[in-house]
């Protein structure tokens, strides 16, 4: 008797696994950031100031609201902007445990580590990432506090 139960039930499970993980894959298109291109997040004057003779890309980046990559021979900035990341205290331990060090000046929170600076925006509570492996530390703050002056609310669509 038991036999005849288990087929049923796998069977059962087949069907209903299929629905469930298209309901997911529902759920995650809604809860996507759109799209935004970084000319618009980085405009030209700001990448003159910060970044000069630096070529922009819109790098794809399917669960974040833009990746903007610069180049310059070998030198290379990475700007991630990531509007489905809140901040909390368990961030916070996350980051400090990872070694990275709490405070640079910008956005309502911000950590530092080489080459890297994360930071969440005041206005849109954004999580930006900006990495320059080259650069001074000075210089990735400079470029962070310019990233998150262009960062509002009418420049990601909210």
């Amino acid at each position: 008797m038991t036999g005849r139960l288990v087929l049923p039930v796998v069977a059962m499970l087949a069907l209903a696994l299929p629905s469930a993980e298209a309901a997911a894959r529902g759920r995650a298109r809604k809860a996507a950031a759109p799209k935004v291109d970084c000319e618009k997040l980085l405009p030209k004057e700001v990448r003159d100031q910060h970044l000069p003779g630096m070529s922009l890309e819109t790098a794809p980046c399917e669960s974040c609201l833009a990746t903007c990559r610069l180049t310059r021979g070998d030198d290379r900035v990475t700007l991630a902007y990531d509007c489905n990341s809140p901040y909390g205290a368990k961030v916070k331990r996350e980051l400090v445990g990872s070694g990275m060090k709490e405070g640079s000046g910008v956005g309502k929170a911000s950590f530092t580590d080489l080459g890297r600076l994360i930071f969440w925006d005041k206005e849109t509570g954004c999580q930006v990432t900006v990495t320059w492996l080259g650069g001074k530390s000075e210089q990735l703050v400079q470029l962070a506090k310019a990233a998150e002056a262009q960062l509002t609310k009418s420049a990601i669509g909210r």
